[in-house]
């Protein structure tokens, strides 16, 4: 056994492994039609750290491998594009095709909006031929997920996304993720299970159910652009017992962070919470986001995962049953194949969409708009399918924007005000406290312990200090009215940077303990941390002074400048969230 026998030992305690649960492949539509030719084996290869050929014109260099993976095709067309790029098919010169060769965003929309009404034997599907390619491509699939994954040093997940909207064009989309290697001829497409209380049912008949062993859970994702059809408020939901249950079942993490924005919270000017502008996008669906025509701005609402953490109170303080317990995760959605892409220095935009330069080799992503992504962070005490899937169950995780901190979250009665000083201050957390992501019950006020820990600087991996940590509370009053509320609980001097290719090393981790003067053991609430980190240029502006820099010894067109000068903020503070710590009343 030797080495690797030592290094499979698992840990006394648990730790934090880095990894991206949402990933597109050439497999996925509309990644296919943007250029993608990268297929699950190249994407698990580059997660591990392997130059990969996204198309015939792009090959990335990853900065640094993963800890774990999961490649996350599209179930509705799944691979069906991929006929249209091969001119032996019989259904190559389909009109569908045609379009999709020439116009390929057209192509994906007409895709998506026909798949529900014609089924999946229509335009170039004809004959079973899209069947025939998903059959092959989720096989393949499944064939490289277990292919790369190798127990103690790098964890594949069985998974897909499912790829549904509300009637109103909400996204409601979700990646549904496996404990093990599922028995299922293709993944449950939203042209079929048309709901995700259809998708659960499958998912239940398929696997939980059964005594397989099998079991699985769903992300959410984006809900920032759902229209609020993600998490319907209290008010508004229509859910039976049934579909209570199977959200509380499932719906076990959602993503706070990836690259078409952030879903923490709402913002606007002068709201009391000015971090809610991290990475915000000005419309509230993806159909805004398609045809900027139809936009709608964000509204205040349960799209944002605050907001639906106080929703979330509401049911469990008339329902008995919280639907809207969720963790928190980040990851990238890149559709390029590159799974934890997220460096600022180095972004490449995850739709293969660049502002080329004629005589340059220069390439700015677009639109400045969108981001790197982030990561997701996992507490467990080896790196395998069964811990890491066991630490999603119990919600033991946490998002970044894509920095690799180190964070900790612990509430409990008998939690010491000094543990900071501790020299086991982890184990003692874990003895006398709750870990994020789990429920806390109690008559008295707990204290808190959050901590944080920045990555080492490399050659080539400059990370700011942490700047200060926040505990943001959500709660019912005794009016039924969702309140929150931010509090900074200990901070470090601001450094602004001065050179956005080389970003200040501040050497600042911070550690702290908090009890809430505002407690009341009456009131449900939820806690989670927040930890924002010194500022640094973000991506646009590093691209910003790299094109300036190329123009002024060269003539440039105007549009070559549009990129500087978006109303996107030149700097960013990147961050980290931790799942919540539920407190409920002693019954």
């Amino acid at each position: 056994a030797g080495p690797v026998a030592a290094e499979c030992r698992p840990t006394e305690l648990p730790r934090a492994l880095f990894g991206d649960l949402h990933v597109h492949t050439a497999y996925s539509n509309d990644a296919f039609g943007m250029g993608t030719r990268a297929l699950p084996d190249d994407a698990y290869r580059f997660a591990q750290g392997a130059a990969i050929v996204v198309n015939d014109q792009v090959r990335i260099q990853p900065g640094q491998g993963l800890d774990f993976a999961a490649v996350t095709d599209h179930a509705e067309q799944l691979a069906a594009a991929t006929i249209c790029a091969d001119p032996e098919h019989a259904n190559y010169k389909a009109l569908s095709c045609r379009i999709e060769r020439k116009v390929p965003r057209l192509g994906i929309i007409l895709a998506q909006l026909a798949g529900p009404v014609f089924g999946a034997d229509s335009f170039h599907c004809a004959n079973g031929a899209c069947v025939k390619a998903g059959d092959s491509a989720w096989s393949a699939t499944m064939t490289a997920t277990e292919q790369h994954n190798q127990p103690c040093r790098f964890s594949t997940f069985h998974a897909y996304e499912w790829s549904g909207l509300s009637g109103d064009g909400g996204n409601i989309h979700r990646n549904v993720i496996f404990n093990q290697q599922p028995t299922i001829r293709q993944p449950f497409s939203a042209f079929t299970h048309t709901t995700p209380a259809a998708l659960w049912r499958a998912l239940r008949a398929s696997c939980t159910d059964t005594d397989s062993g099998c079991d699985a859970i769903t992300i959410p994702h984006n809900s920032n652009l759902s229209l609020g059809r993600m998490f319907p408020a209290y008010a508004d939901a229509t859910y039976d017992e049934q579909e209570l249950r199977d959200r509380a079942q499932f719906d076990r993490l959602a993503e706070i962070i990836q690259h078409k924005g952030s879903s923490e919270c709402y913002y606007t000017p002068g709201v009391a919470d000015e971090s809610c502008a991290f990475e915000f996008l000005p419309y509230s669906s993806f159909m805004g986001k398609i045809l900027p025509a139809l936009a709608t701005p964000p509204a205040n609402d349960s799209s944002f995962l605050r907001n639906a953490g106080n929703e979330g109170l509401l049911f469990q303080k008339n329902k008995n049953t919280n639907p809207y317990r969720l963790g928190f995760i980040g990851s990238t959605d890149t559709h390029t194949a590159t799974p934890g892409n997220v460096s600022e220095q180095n972004y490449r935009e995850h739709h293969n969409r660049f502002l080329s330069l004629p005589g340059s080799d220069l390439q700015i992503p677009s639109p400045a708009e969108l981001n790197p992504g982030g990561l997701a962070v996992l507490y467990a005490r080896s790196n395998s399918r069964a811990e890491l899937f066991a630490a999603m169950q119990r919600r033991e995780v946490y998002a970044t924007s894509g920095h690799r901190l180190n964070v900790r979250f612990f509430a409990g009665d008998a939690i010491a005000e000094d543990l900071c000083s501790s020299s086991d201050a982890i184990a003692e957390a874990y003895s006398h406290g709750a870990a994020m992501g789990a429920e806390l019950i109690s008559a008295s006020a707990p204290r808190f312990f959050v901590s944080a820990l920045k990555a080492p600087d490399t050659a080539g991996r400059v990370f700011p200090g942490i700047q200060r940590l926040e505990i943001v509370k959500g709660w019912v009053d005794d009016a039924g009215r969702p309140q929150e509320k931010v509090t900074e609980v200990i901070s470090a001097p601001l450094h602004a940077p001065t050179d956005c290719e080389k970003p200040a090393m501040v050497p600042a981790n911070l550690c702290a303990t908090w009890v809430d003067p505002a407690f009341n053991p009456n009131q449900y609430a939820h806690y989670y941390a927040r930890v924002i980190e010194q500022p640094t240029c973000r991506w646009s502006q590093i691209a910003c002074q790299r094109l300036q820099s190329y123009c002024a010894g060269n003539d440039c067109e105007d549009i070559d400048q549009k990129v500087c000068e978006s109303t996107i903020p030149s700097h960013i503070r990147e961050r980290a969230w931790t799942s919540p710590i539920w407190f409920s009343p002693s019954r």
